[in-house]
């Protein structure tokens, strides 16, 4: 692989091919991203990619990005949603994305495993990454 990031050329119609309600986005790579592979910002019609993680998996990890922010954006123009909820889980599946990238998968989890509070509720625990209390069984 060669290390020349794609053009926004490239991106957008990489973007575009991937929903038919997908407007034309800005893209910008960014050496200090290292903990996601991409951010979204509706408004601005601006996504964020991460040099590291392009360098590290390629291509084709960059096309899941797109496809996870492509998500990220129609949950949010159609059923104003925002976040990793129902409608963008959805949209993920039509797209048939990966929930997460190679390296998050990990760190995610260890993430998880680090910052676990148990609360005062019998057999719940709060997972930071999640932003709520879930069950456990012990």
């Amino acid at each position: 692989m060669d290390n020349q990031l794609p053009s926004q050329v490239e991106l957008n119609t990489i973007w575009r091919s991937l929903h038919p309600d997908l407007p034309d986005y800005r893209f910008e790579w960014s050496a200090k991203r290292t903990n996601t592979a991409g951010t979204i910002w509706y408004n601005e019609r601006l996504i964020r990619l991460s040099v590291k993680h392009y360098l590290e998996f390629g291509l084709d990890e960059i096309k899941d990005t797109l496809k996870h922010e492509a998500a990220h954006y129609l949950a949010w123009a159609k059923h104003n949603s925002r976040g990793h909820r129902d409608w963008f889980y959805y949209y993920l599946g039509v797209f048939r994305a990966k929930r997460h990238c190679p390296t998050l998968s990990a760190s995610m989890k260890a993430k998880r495993i680090r910052l676990k509070h148990i609360s005062p509720k019998k057999h719940t625990e709060y997972d930071p990454v999640l932003k709520r209390f879930r069950q456990f069984y012990q």
